[in-house]
């Protein structure tokens, strides 16, 4: 049973000035727990933090390599697309979308695998989350990186719309950390979360317009799922990032104000949530 404490400290903390008062004040030990989350990740291998760099480059050759030349795949968003476009166009597509997926996958057990920190009175719980998202966003900055290599030595290069891109990630921050905080909170409780996230990431992968163009979905027996994706922030997201770095669209604002809502206010709900909870963690764990 999830205990929901009776707080009206719930709807103060779904003021985002609360929120970035909180994480200012902990600034400093939030990035030494970044930076420690980010070495965990690599311990014990051979190459350690080289493979946040390699493992990126060798994807994007595979993807170039057998969904660019051998399928010979394409999204259709423009006349001649070139085959490289799909490769690059699924390498950023991933990198937006392992920011929420990865979010989603790890939070079930964030607060289970530091108990040491429960039972602390004064730590502040809520950063945990932060950390962890923050050693994950910095293999999304290595990502981004080579994709812009990509793009610039063997795509179609790079123009003034790429400029929106920093723009475009900003919600998508605010929605995976709200998600983050929400569903670590959720996980103290529910311990068959984490199982449940297996199925849910890969759901959402489908459902996240990254091997398609939604375009595609026009004047098929599928279009009434049309309104459906459309809904999914996901999609909108990776799609205005493959228009304004691949083809040099301009960016649609009725998009990036939809991100903008439903990540503000993920990010506030979820803060809220887990603010909720965190006072019965040390009874459970």
């Amino acid at each position: 049973m999830i205990p929901l404490a009776k707080s009206g400290k719930f709807w103060v903390n779904l003021n985002p000035l609360v929120i970035l008062k909180s994480l200012h004040i902990n600034r400093g030990l939030m990035s030494k727990f970044v930076v420690r989350f980010f070495h965990e990740r690599h311990k014990g291998s051979f190459l350690g933090v080289f493979w946040s760099i390699l493992l990126p480059i060798m994807m994007m050759a595979l993807y170039t390599l057998v969904f660019g030349f051998i399928f010979g795949s394409s999204y259709n968003v423009i006349p001649n697309e070139q085959k490289v476009d799909f490769g690059l166009g699924i390498f950023l597509s991933l990198t937006l979308f392992g920011m929420v997926s990865d979010a989603l996958a790890l939070s079930p057990t964030t607060i289970l695998d530091n108990p040491n920190f429960v039972q602390k009175v004064v730590f502040p719980l809520e950063i945990l989350p932060v950390a962890n998202f923050g050693a994950l966003f910095l293999n999304v900055l290595i990502s981004f990186t080579l994709f812009l290599f990509g793009q610039t030595f063997i795509g179609t290069g790079l123009s003034i719309h790429a400029l929106w891109f920093p723009v475009l990630v900003i919600p998508l921050i605010l929605l995976s950390m709200g998600l983050f905080w929400f569903f670590s909170a959720l996980g103290v409780f529910l311990r068959d979360l984490s199982q449940f996230m297996v199925f849910a990431t890969q759901a959402l992968l489908y459902s996240s317009a990254i091997f398609y163009s939604t375009s595609k979905v026009l004047g098929t027996n599928l279009e009434f799922l049309l309104p459906f994706l459309q809904t999914n922030p996901i999609v909108r997201a990776v799609e205005t990032g493959r228009n304004i770095m691949l083809w040099h669209l301009p960016v649609q604002m009725e998009d990036l104000l939809y991100l903008y809502l439903f990540g503000g206010i993920t990010f506030c709900v979820g803060f809220a949530f887990f603010q909720l909870l965190k006072p019965a963690f040390s009874d459970v764990i």
